[in-house]
């Protein structure tokens, strides 16, 4: 994760001409850095989590620097013994998920019957 912060800072960097850079302070160059973030969130929210009985509680993690992501939406998916997707249900945690932090977030759902394994991902943030 490291070099994906080191390549973004470059590319803002590359894409200011020398004197443009020369001139930009250092919460311009911040901004630049929070709107490179929040243009890819896959790169820096991570999900964990797990199912027990009918309630869900995931963790979402966010690796960003700059970029605090609300409105995350986690896809759980669920799979029968042949890894074919039986269901997926979408839970959108309300919370902000500041840069370099993680928020938890539980809730009930009804897993389909004769489920073997859940995967959790992010599907979206803004």
């Amino acid at each position: 994760m490291r070099s994906a912060y080191v390549f973004l800072i470059g590319l803002v960097l590359a894409s200011c001409s020398q004197e443009d850079t020369q001139t930009r302070t250092p919460e311009q160059i911040r901004e630049d850095l929070r709107r490179a973030e929040l243009h890819s969130p896959s790169m820096y929210l991570s999900v964990t989590g797990e199912l027990q009985n009918d309630t869900v509680t995931c963790t979402v993690s966010n690796t960003a620097k700059e970029a605090d992501f609300t409105k995350v939406t986690v896809a759980v998916n669920y799979f029968d013994d042949a890894r074919k997707l039986m269901k997926s249900d979408l839970l959108t945690l309300t919370e902000t998920v500041e840069n370099g932090a993680s928020v938890t977030h539980k809730q009930g759902v009804t897993p389909p019957e004769g489920h073997a394994s859940v995967t959790f991902a992010v599907r979206e943030a803004k």
